[in-house]
């Protein structure tokens, strides 16, 4: 009924309480975001959100800070090893995918794109397809490209900065500090553009973007980051115990 309205998929019910679930989990984890959006990002009806990637931080940013209300593309594995984000985001639409079998996966991507940018949401995807272990840009996978070119919708570069500083790989739980989410203008392929070379186009204002930010992490100390990782661990808890049987039992029942 919303949607026949013309209310925008940002400011519907069950996205304004996502929005405002993942940034409780970034404020008890102690990190600060800075967002700055281009304002062609905020008008865009639909698009492709293209994160870097280099920290399991990146998610929630995004998913806290969107420019456009974002449905993920993720692999498999997350349902379990964070329930209470990647289970939620699944009953939301979000798609999970079996990074193991490439056919399957490339099947499911291409049927959910068209559904999602129809709902004039932003189609999520880390475009390097893994993190990075050093925090520098990886190179970009076609995955992203070859759907922006056959849906003729924009790419929307998002840039992150400080994400990998406050929780690299091997932490289980992120640093308290500020992190910087900078979206930048929409890019649409031009007319005879390939894959290739919209690639390479979108990457270099990645790289652009990086040279001119310089940017200096603030983290606030590690010390601080017990009592968050405590009420994330609680958190956990409560949801796996609790939520997720009940989620369970209405889709079943």
């Amino acid at each position: 009924l919303l949607r026949r309205l013309g209310v925008r998929e940002s400011a519907m019910p069950v996205e304004a309480a996502r929005v405002r679930w993942t940034r409780l989990a970034i404020f008890i984890g102690g990190v600060n975001v800075q967002q700055h959006h281009h304002p062609k990002a905020l008008d865009e009806p639909a698009t492709i959100l293209l994160p870097n990637h280099s920290s399991t931080l990146d998610a929630f940013t995004v998913g806290a800070y969107p420019p456009l209300a974002p449905t993920y593309i993720f692999k498999r594995e997350l349902l379990w090893q964070f329930p209470y984000l990647f289970c939620l985001g699944w009953l939301m639409g979000s798609v999970p995918i079996d990074r193991s079998n490439r056919e399957r996966s490339v099947k499911s991507i291409n049927e959910a794109a068209p559904l999602v940018l129809a709902r004039g949401r932003g189609l999520v995807i880390f475009p390097e397809g893994t993190r990075s272990k050093t925090g520098r840009l990886l190179p970009f996978k076609k995955g992203a490209f070859h759907i922006a070119v056959n849906e003729r919708c924009s790419i929307t570069p998002i840039v992150l900065f400080g994400t990998h500083d406050l929780w690299p790989q091997a932490h289980w739980f992120p640093i308290p500090g500020t992190v910087v989410l900078k979206s930048l203008e929409p890019i649409t392929a031009m007319e005879g553009e390939t894959v290739d070379e919209l690639l390479k186009r979108t990457r270099s204002k990645f790289v652009e973007a990086i040279k001119a930010e310089k940017h200096v992490t603030e983290i606030s100390g590690a010390v601080k980051g017990t009592l968050p990782a405590l009420v994330w661990l609680l958190c956990l808890f409560l949801f796996v115990y609790y939520v997720v049987p009940l989620l369970w039992s209405r889709l079943l029942g």
